[in-house]
C-alpha cells in the first residue's frame, strides 16, 4: 500500500499528487520541502475503504447436467439461473463452503464473463413457439 500527498507549490498554484511506499518516507518529503501546502495526506486504510469489494457466487456441485447449480441470496435454496442467483461476500462465502465439500465459491466477475443466453429447443417447444418464417407451431 501507499501513502499519498495533495501538495500545492505556492508560487505556481500547482497541485501535484504523490505516493510514497512508507508514511516516513512522506513525512521526511515534507520536512524537506517546508515551502509546500500540504492539502490532504491519505494513509491505505481510506484507499482499501474505496477499493470495489469482490462478490462471490456460490456453486453446489451436487447437481447433473451442464448447468451449474448456484445458492440463492440469503442460503435460500438454488438456481440455474445466474440472474437470481445470491451473491456474497468473502467472509459469507468462505463460511458457507467451509461447511461442505460439494460448495465452491467463484468470483462473480469472472463467472459473467463466462455467462452465455441461451434458447434451448426445449425451451421453444415447452412454450408453443410460433416460427415466422415457416408459419408452424413448434412440435410438443
Amino acid at each position: 500500500m501507499t501513502w499519498k500527498l495533495s501538495i500545492e507549490r505556492p508560487l505556481s498554484g500547482a497541485i501535484n499528487h504523490i505516493e510514497f511506499s512508507t508514511a516516513e518516507a512522506a513525512l521526511l518529503y515534507l520536512k524537506d520541502n517546508t515551502c509546500l501546502v500540504l492539502h490532504e495526506i491519505e494513509g491505505p486504510e481510506a484507499q482499501e475503504s474505496r477499493a470495489p469489494k469482490s462478490r462471490f457466487l456460490i456453486q453446489c456441485k451436487e447437481s447433473s447436467g451442464d448447468y451449474v447449480l448456484w445458492w440463492k441470496a440469503d442460503e435460500k435454496g438454488y438456481t440455474f439461473n445466474l440472474d437470481a442467483a445470491g451473491l456474497y461476500t468473502a467472509e459469507e462465502a468462505g463460511r458457507i463452503c467451509n461447511l461442505r465439500e460439494i460448495d465452491v465459491a467463484w468470483r462473480e466477475d469472472e463467472v459473467r464473463k463466462c455467462a452465455q443466453s441461451v434458447v434451448t429447443l426445449y425451451d421453444l417447444r415447452r412454450f408453443g413457439v410460433i416460427s415466422v418464417l415457416e408459419g408452424t407451431r413448434a412440435k410438443r
